[in-house]
């Protein structure tokens, strides 16, 4: 519901989400995706620790092509395969995805 929410409203300049660890499946990917996919300012996107597997990340994938905002994102303990790993990070602009460090110190001062 977060992301269609944000998704709906064209006025939300959030910058930094962490929503780690949410049981976030399938569905929940594929909300992200269509969040992303519009290009929000959102340049820091922490999804680790979720159930996200192939299929979610394949939508998230697909929704990066044309976006220019986001340059961090952690799928750290997902279940994604290695080589869509590594595909997800060349469309990610920053080429800073981070699949195994702890959540970024800088973007949890956003959260409090």
């Amino acid at each position: 519901m977060l992301f269609y929410g944000m998704h709906l409203n064209p006025a939300c300049q959030l910058l930094s989400l962490d929503v780690s660890s949410n049981a976030m499946g399938l569905e929940s990917a594929k909300a992200v995706a269509e969040f992303l996919q519009d290009d929000p300012p959102l340049h820091k996107l922490d999804l680790s620790g979720n159930f996200i597997e192939e299929e979610g990340a394949q939508c998230i994938q697909k929704s990066l092509t044309d976006n220019s905002n986001l340059w961090h994102m952690v799928l750290q303990k997902n279940h994604i395969p290695g080589e869509l790993e590594r595909d997800l990070e060349e469309h990610v602009h920053g080429k800073k995805m981070d699949f195994n460090a702890p959540p970024d110190p800088e973007a949890a001062q956003f959260m409090r």
